[in-house]
């Protein structure tokens, strides 16, 4: 994300750059500047009104380049989005994908009648997870794989690069929880 400069060079000549784990879409709907309300949707792998904003110098690290985290600004008055308010909207959004990951329904993987999808009628002795039909062990709709991982990975790394460290921990959470 950020270039990889010293701590004694000009902070001015940092730029944002877009890698390759930024590739997902991930929107922000109408976020509202509060100083001229204007409203806008953020774009938040590839939006380019974005800023640097350097850490005290109290808390910086002895490293190669300086502490800090990009935020998004308004386009029309430069004026820096709340922070607390879009990193909460990025947690909503993931706790929506990890609910829906964990609520998405079981299907056969032998059975086509009515696409596989199976009802799992815990009241009536059938939690045991087969098909009612033949017997197999259900599966996933949505098995979790690789775009599973990947999608939890870029909100990871949002929360790392935006400096969102709440989001970053709970996508890391997710994480740890799919693999074990």
């Amino acid at each position: 994300m950020v270039r990889d400069c010293p701590l004694n060079q000009d902070p001015n000549k940092y730029t944002f750059e877009t890698t390759a784990i930024r590739s997902l879409l991930v929107y922000l709907p109408e976020v509202a500047c509060p100083t001229c309300n204007f409203t806008r949707d953020i774009d938040v792998c590839r939006d380019i009104h974005v800023v640097w904003i350097m850490a005290s110098m109290d808390s910086m690290h002895v490293e190669t380049r300086p502490s800090g985290y990009w935020a998004w600004i308004c386009p029309h008055c430069r004026t820096v989005y709340p922070r607390d308010r879009l990193e909460e909207a990025l947690v909503q959004q993931l706790e929506q994908f990890s609910l829906q990951h964990c609520l998405q329904d079981l299907q056969c993987p032998k059975c086509t009648v009515g696409g596989g999808i199976q009802e799992l009628l815990i009241a009536n002795g059938g939690s045991v997870a087969q098909c009612a039909d033949c017997s197999t062990k259900l599966t996933l709709t949505v098995p979790t794989g690789h775009a599973v991982y990947r999608r939890l990975d870029v909100y990871r790394n949002i929360g790392v690069h935006f400096g969102f460290e709440y989001l970053e921990q709970i996508a890391y959470w997710l994480i740890q929880g799919l693999q074990q």
